[in-house]
């Protein structure tokens, strides 16, 4: 038989209580002690992605780690929106920006070419625009 030490470690789990994650603001000169979003997302998007957690408690960790004026840019989802939700909104206002360049040579490839037509032109608009 196996000693009485191992136990089933399906039957039970261990209760451990999340990491508070580190502050973010999204200020442009943040206080001493908050991450930029980087880092801060680093941190985050393993809890967004912890099935152990309920969701409700991955959305209060994150909304507890956010500074103003993060916190305010949040604020703005329902308050039905889901952690995954929340995260996404902070990557569209805080997540990585093009160089200039890029953008430059976005906006040279949205003219018409002379040989497009109307819809082509108008449908490879539609596709830059999903992707920006």
């Amino acid at each position: 038989g196996c000693p009485d030490s191992i136990k089933d470690s399906s039957s039970s789990r261990l209760a451990v209580k999340p990491r508070k994650l580190r502050p973010f603001s999204g200020a442009k000169d943040p206080e001493p002690g908050v991450v930029d979003y980087e880092t801060w997302r680093l941190y985050a998007r393993p809890v967004v992605e912890d099935d152990l957690l309920q969701d409700g408690e991955r959305k209060r960790l994150l909304v507890e780690s956010l500074l103003r004026p993060a916190l305010e840019v949040v604020a703005s989802l329902d308050s039905s929106a889901s952690s995954a939700e929340v995260l996404e909104l902070l990557d569209h206002n805080y997540g990585e920006v093009s160089d200039g360049y890029e953008i430059y040579s976005q906006f040279r490839s949205s003219i018409q070419d002379v040989k497009e037509t109307a819809c082509e032109y108008l449908q490879r608009l539609h596709l830059l625009a999903l992707i920006c």
